[in-house]
């Protein structure tokens, strides 16, 4: 059973972010078999499918070392849903990834799923971004922007136009006995209440 590490914005109580540890689990067990799902991030939600956090960190720099030992026995490194790649953070989860699959684990699979690319603040920061993601081995992302700026440069695969993973929340719940969306006649609104206008 491939074990596979997840990397978000997970287990900082923002909903529709914790929502991917659900549709992700999900989605493994379904499409690719397996239930071994670690996702980088503390104080995780309960979810219906398999999933598991990495420890509380217990001193500084402690998250770091466990993503890369973590990193050197995963058979796959996932960024999923709600992910942006727009800037170059030094010393990040994604460049400890990128550098222990360059050095050590060359086995090690590395893609993104249900993210978006730029826009960038810099030519630096773009410079960066995609030199990360000539590193990867698959990418999916959820906007036509972000396919069409992937497709006009010269990556080692074919990137996929795909779309935001919490489309899928319907099918993860389907079969549930408290599930909301039974009922297709029934209309739902969802509010997402933020202060992203006033950046």
């Amino acid at each position: 059973m491939k074990k596979i590490l997840y990397n978000g914005y997970y287990g900082f109580q923002n909903t529709g972010d914790d929502a991917f540890i659900e549709v992700c689990s999900w989605g493994a067990k379904n499409y690719w078999g397996t239930t071994n799902n670690i996702f980088l991030g503390n104080n995780l939600p309960q979810v219906l499918n398999p999933s598991r956090s990495i420890i509380k960190p217990r001193f500084k720099g402690h998250n770091r070392i466990n993503t890369a030992l973590l990193t050197l026995n995963a058979d796959c490194f996932i960024s999923a849903g709600g992910s942006t790649f727009n800037k170059h953070t030094i010393n990040s989860t994604r460049d400890i990834v990128a550098f222990t699959k360059k050095n050590i684990n060359k086995n090690l699979k590395m893609g993104a799923i249900g993210v978006s690319v730029g826009p960038f603040k810099s030519l630096e920061d773009e410079k960066k971004v995609v030199e990360y993601m000539k590193r990867l081995d698959f990418l999916a992302v959820r906007d036509k922007r972000s396919f069409e700026f992937l497709s006009s440069i010269n990556l080692p695969y074919q990137p996929v136009e795909a779309f935001d993973l919490a489309a899928l929340l319907p099918d993860v719940y389907k079969d549930e006995e408290s599930n909301p969306y039974k009922d297709y006649s029934k209309k739902i609104i969802g509010i997402s209440v933020c202060n992203y206008e006033q950046y």
